[in-house]
């Protein structure tokens, strides 16, 4: 009896064992299979982390685009072009032939003017940066808005009648032929209300926009005979993002402070010179980009409408980029040229030419090192030929000119003189030949 129970107890005392080890085994590939979920996690969450970096890193370099000054056509280093904006010039759903009276013909004001479509200043600008070649073109008069169905409520803050008075006309137009032409090419500003009731200011000015205690704060329209401005007011003078189209041709859409362009702006004057950059008490001050009617630009500093500091000029006809210092609109002292066939030179610059000391490389390895005078070769000046020769001496024109010596590689040289280019006859050599010359004649002469 004995000795079964004790059997028995012992194949329960296995049962128990293995059921703990088949426990522990199972445990174990469960803690396994944890510690690699967690693994794949921990590499999941650094996986989505290099991601997220890298998607943070590209729309760092998107702003950093964005707020970078870019290149147009013409340029060398950057063809980057804003893609032109199509938008279309639309308001309230205007369709309509209006005869207005003294202009002796109907006005085709077949312009259609929808809220979607409206541009903003990043917009004006962008077809600005497309179309800087747009020039004066006349357009028919254009209706901004029709006032026959607005309701427009009678505020409290609207001008006192001493200031301004209702305007009484059933619409408000641009009469202007020439600031219609590039309102229309430009397209309409954006409105954030029409429900404006409109006021004449003066005689011809009419304002249709936003009043706060008698004074015109928020958006607004200005409507004159010389221009229109369109944007926002701050205590009864321009500021904020606005636009102004001049009759004169002159066009600045952008950032506005106490009535001054001032901040960032975008101007196009009638001579089709463009700026853009930075504005502060109406005129061009900081970094700026400047575009010539030629197609050179210049990107660097400003200081009261002119270039002044460092900056870059990339010369489109000739196709150079300098590197320099600016003072009041004339590049001075030193600068590094860059053609674009891979020439440099680098040295003293005046009035936009090498003048003064310099070093001209060229793509074959010549290279001159010395003076210039309104950009050629004149005085002093060292020339290294690729073959390794060397001429040292005087230059006029750009031509070699006057006393000279030219150095070959074996260290073996001349001396001579060269006139505007042609080497003459060394006088050291004349010289020689005649003392020879007498001496045969002496001996010819002697008695036997």
């Amino acid at each position: 009896m004995g000795s079964k129970n004790s059997k028995e107890t012992n194949q329960n005392d296995v049962g128990q064992i293995n059921q703990k080890k088949e426990k522990k085994q199972v445990q174990v590939k469960s803690d396994e299979k944890s510690n690699e979920r967690n693994q794949n996690q921990i590499v999941k969450s650094q996986m989505n982390q290099k991601q997220q970096m890298v998607q943070i890193a590209k729309l760092q370099e998107q702003q950093v685009q964005q707020h970078s000054l870019t290149f147009c056509k013409g340029d060398f280093e950057n063809q980057n072009v804003v893609q032109q904006d199509q938008s279309t010039v639309v308001n309230n759903n205007v369709q309509s032939q209006v005869k207005e009276p003294g202009l002796g013909s109907n006005l085709d004001v077949n312009v259609e003017i929808h809220d979607d479509q409206l541009m903003d200043v990043n917009g004006c600008r962008n077809k600005l940066r497309n179309n800087r070649n747009m020039k004066i073109e006349e357009h028919d008069p254009i209706i901004v808005a029709i006032l026959d169905d607005l309701e427009c409520r009678t505020s409290s803050h609207h001008p006192f009648k001493d200031q301004a008075k209702p305007y009484l006309g059933s619409q408000i137009m641009i009469l202007d032929r020439v600031i219609a032409g590039f309102w229309y090419k430009l397209g309409p500003y954006k409105v954030t209300n029409c429900n404006y009731k409109p006021f004449e200011l003066q005689e011809n000015q009419i304002y249709y926009g936003e009043w706060f205690q008698q004074k015109r704060n928020g958006f607004g329209f200005l409507i004159c005979d010389d221009f229109i401005y369109e944007g926002y007011w701050f205590d009864d003078v321009y500021h904020g993002e606005g636009r102004i189209i001049s009759k004169d041709g002159n066009i600045y859409i952008g950032e506005f402070k106490n009535g001054q362009f001032s901040g960032d702006g975008f101007f196009l004057n009638n001579e089709q010179i463009v700026y853009e950059g930075e504005w502060e008490n109406g005129q061009k001050n900081g970094i700026g980009k400047e575009q010539m009617p030629d197609g050179s630009v210049f990107i660097g500093q400003f200081q009261n409408n002119q270039r002044n500091g460092q900056g870059k000029l990339f010369n489109n006809k000739e196709q150079f980029v300098f590197e320099g210092q600016w003072i009041n609109g004339k590049a001075i002292e030193e600068g590094k040229v860059i053609w674009q066939d891979g020439r440099k030179f680098e040295g003293k610059w005046c009035n936009g030419m090498m003048h003064g000391q310099g070093v001209f490389i060229w793509p074959g390895g010549k290279k001159y090192i010395g003076n210039y005078v309104n950009n050629v070769r004149d005085g002093y000046g060292e020339y290294y030929y690729p073959d390794g020769k060397i001429y040292k001496g005087m230059w006029k024109k750009g031509l070699m000119h006057g006393q000279g010596i030219i150095i070959y590689p074996n260290n073996s040289h001349e001396k001579g003189q060269w006139k505007l280019g042609k080497r003459i006859i060394i006088q050291e050599q004349k010289t020689t030949k005649q003392k020879s010359q007498k001496k045969q004649e002496n001996k010819a002469i002697l008695p036997l």
